[in-house]
C-alpha cells in the first residue's frame, strides 16, 4: 500500500514537472550553435485576440520546432526557452524560415519574467522591413551568461498554420540564409520548358489539350513557388498580394479536369464519366470564383478537395484504359495470318 502510494507521489510530481522541462528545450554553450530541431511549446489562440500578458499565463502544449497544426490554428502562439550556461553572454539570432506564409508575426523576448524587447511585423508591409531577409524573419537577441530567456511567437497565418524556429550564432545565421531553393528553382525551371514546348504544340496543332495542359503546368509552378518561398526569396514579396496567387492551387485541377475531357474526348465517347468530371468542374469552379472574395476560407478544404480529385481522376482514367489495355493485348496475341 505504502508503495502504492509512493508511485502516485512520483507520477504527480513527474506531470507538474515536464511544463518545466519542455521550457529549458534548449542550452548554449561555448561552441558554434545552430539549433533546428528541438521541442517547443504551442497555444492557440481560437478567439485571435489576446495578448501576451494573458497567454503567458495559458497552459501550452507540446510540439517540434518544425510543425504544421492545420487550418484551426489561424493565430497560435510558441513559447521557446534558452539558457546559457557559459560564463560569457552570446548573441543569438532566432530564425523563422516560414514566415513568408503569414499575415502577420509578433515577437516577445522575456527575461525574469519581465519584457526585455518586443517586434511586431506586418508582411503586407515587410519589403523593406529590416527584420526580413528572402521570406524568412530573422530576430537578433542576446542569451546572458548563467540565464534564460524566453521567446514567445505569435503566428497569424492566413488558412494553414506551418511554422518553423531555428535558433543560430552569427556564423550559422549567415550560412543559413546563404543557402538557397536551387532545387525549386530548378524544377520551376523545367515545368517552364514544358509549358513552352506545349504552347509549341498548341501552335503547330491546334488542339486544346495543349493549352490546357500548359494552364496546368503554370498553376502548379506558380503553387510550388509559393509553398516553397521562391516568390519570397527571389522578388522579397509577402502579404495579401502574394497571398492571392495561392488560387493556383485551385486553378492547377481545374485544367488537369479540362485537359482529361479533352484527350478522352469523354463528352462523345465516355458520357458518365463525362457527367461525373464535369460535377468536379463545377464544384472546383464555385470554390475557385469564393476564393476570389474570402481566399483564407476557400483554401480550407483544398486537402479534402485534393483527395476527391484523385480518387476521380484515378477511377476515370482506370476504367478507360484498362478496355483499351485488354484490347491490345488480345491483339497482340492474336497470330499474324500470311498470304
Amino acid at each position: 500500500m505504502a508503495l502504492g502510494r509512493l508511485l502516485l507521489v512520483v507520477l504527480m510530481l513527474s506531470l507538474v514537472a515536464l511544463p518545466a522541462l519542455a521550457l529549458e528545450s534548449v542550452a548554449s554553450g561555448e561552441q558554434g550553435v545552430a539549433l533546428t530541431d528541438f521541442s517547443i511549446e504551442y497555444f492557440i489562440d481560437g478567439s485571435q485576440t489576446k495578448d501576451y500578458e494573458t497567454v503567458r499565463l495559458e497552459s501550452f502544449d507540446q510540439t517540434m520546432s518544425t510543425t504544421t497544426l492545420g487550418t484551426r490554428a489561424a493565430v497560435t502562439w510558441y513559447r521557446v526557452s534558452l539558457h546559457n550556461p557559459g560564463p560569457d553572454d552570446r548573441s543569438l539570432f532566432l530564425h523563422l524560415p516560414k514566415a513568408y506564409h503569414v499575415r502577420s508575426i509578433d515577437i516577445v523576448e522575456e527575461r525574469s519574467s519581465r519584457v526585455v524587447n518586443r517586434l511586431s511585423v506586418n508582411l503586407n508591409e515587410a519589403d523593406a522591413h529590416p527584420a526580413m531577409y528572402r521570406g524568412t524573419l530573422v530576430y537578433p537577441f542576446e542569451l546572458q551568461a548563467g540565464k534564460t530567456t524566453v521567446v514567445y511567437v505569435r503566428s497569424h497565418a492566413y488558412s494553414h498554420q506551418w511554422f518553423s524556429l531555428k535558433v543560430y550564432d552569427d556564423e550559422n545565421s549567415r550560412r543559413a540564409l546563404a543557402g538557397g531553393h536551387l532545387d525549386i528553382a530548378l524544377m520551376v525551371g523545367m515545368m517552364l520548358a514544358l509549358v513552352f514546348y506545349n504552347g509549341l504544340l498548341y501552335f503547330a496543332t491546334s488542339k486544346k489539350e495543349n493549352i490546357y495542359y500548359s494552364l496546368y503546368l503554370i498553376s502548379g509552378l506558380v503553387w510550388i513557388a509559393l509553398s516553397y518561398g521562391l516568390v519570397a526569396k527571389a522578388f522579397n514579396a509577402y502579404g495579401d498580394a502574394v497571398f492571392v496567387l495561392n488560387l493556383s492551387l485551385i486553378t492547377m485541377p481545374i485544367f488537369l479536369l479540362l485537359f482529361m475531357m479533352a484527350i478522352f474526348e469523354t463528352h462523345e465517347y465516355f458520357r458518365t464519366e463525362h457527367r461525373v468530371l464535369q460535377g468536379m468542374l463545377a464544384l472546383l469552379v464555385v470554390t475557385f470564383v469564393y476564393g476570389l472574395f474570402d481566399i483564407a476560407t476557400a483554401l480550407k478544404p483544398a486537402s479534402s478537395l485534393a483527395a476527391l480529385m484523385m480518387v476521380v481522376t484515378f477511377s476515370v482514367s482506370r476504367c478507360r484504359l484498362l478496355p483499351l489495355i485488354s484490347i491490345i493485348s488480345k491483339r497482340s496475341m492474336t497470330p499474324m495470318v500470311t498470304m
